[in-house]
């Protein structure tokens, strides 16, 4: 099947049409109903990606439990640490997600938008 061979022509034509997209003017093409379908589209496109990263969190979650609750059955009390695992792993991405915030806000303080908080 295409989706699984051919990678060097795809690169190649990946590389030529950023090449090529740079030469394209903005005038008539990018003003107008493109403008206003690129921005209902990214808008979609936005909602798309998180709900596939719930989905991938309610399934990574799902994993886990089940690995716990296989560990249950060989040996009573030993799939805690899978359960711990998943609290380790949500409380370390909320602290990502604080630290990076607090990176934005530390890296982008002439930005006028967020002199408000």
């Amino acid at each position: 099947s295409l989706n699984r061979e051919a990678w060097p022509a795809k690169y190649a034509i990946f590389l030529f049409s950023i090449f090529f997209g740079m030469f394209i003017p903005n005038g008539p093409l990018f003003t107008g109903f493109y403008l206003w379908f690129a921005r209902l589209a990214s808008g979609l496109f936005v909602v798309l990606q998180q709900v596939i990263l719930i989905d991938v969190a309610y399934n990574w979650n799902d994993d886990w439990v089940e690995k716990s609750n296989e560990a249950d059955r060989v040996s009573y009390g030993s799939g805690g640490i899978w359960l711990q695992a998943i609290i380790g792993t949500a409380v370390s991405m909320y602290i990502a997600a604080i630290v990076g915030i607090g990176m934005l806000y530390h890296l982008f303080d002439d930005c006028p938008e967020n002199t408000w908080v």
